[in-house]
């Protein structure tokens, strides 16, 4: 599948899909679900991640959507929120298209540096920018309505796959390699 902008590169081939998640899944395993990290390294490390999975690009339409939801859920376990409203398709695109082509991963850390916020607020965040907040009601009511004013609880991480890495390094908290010769093997 080729990206939308004019001369871009293409996406990964649909057969590699499986062997290319597992291998991205592991990493994000090495990299402990980006708990515990500062907000500069998890900013860092989720561009890094992030680069690693669109380039995977599983879905003909919706991968956008889909690693929103994803990176929400990774980012609310990690004790952080992304506030996506700011990310205009454009900005993402452009800064994906970089990231995959010329391995820079400055756009994107660029991009997340204005979303990412240490997620203290207990759910009410969630609630402002999902919009689930009905009229008249306080954000804290609402987001224990909703279910949201406590920490999501930590989630068990899934076992290793059993087979070895042949794509590439492992993550650089394990001593791998990074730059151009990192990640997927692109």
């Amino acid at each position: 599948m080729r990206k939308q902008h004019e001369g871009a590169e293409f996406f990964l081939p649909f057969h590699m899909i499986d062997r290319a998640a597992s291998f991205a899944a592991g990493e994000l395993r090495e990299d402990q679900m980006l708990r515990g990290l500062d907000r500069p390294q998890f900013i860092e490390r989720l561009s890094y991640h992030y680069d690693q999975w669109n380039y995977i690009h599983p879905f003909r339409e919706g991968n956008g959507r889909a690693q929103r939801l994803l990176w929400n859920r990774i980012a609310a376990d990690a004790g952080w929120n992304l506030d996506w409203r700011s990310v205009h398709g454009e900005v993402n695109n452009e800064a994906s298209r970089i990231a995959t082509e010329q391995r820079d991963l400055g756009p994107l850390c660029d991009m997340f540096t204005g979303i990412v916020t240490r997620r203290d607020d207990r759910g009410q965040g969630d609630v402002e920018r999902l919009g689930i907040r009905p009229p008249g009601i306080d954000p804290m009511t609402a987001a224990r309505i909703a279910g949201m004013d406590t920490p999501a609880a930590p989630r068990a991480v899934p076992p290793a796959p059993q087979t070895p890495n042949t794509y590439g390094s492992p993550s650089p908290r394990s001593g791998g390699r990074h730059g151009p010769d990192a990640g997927l093997g692109r």
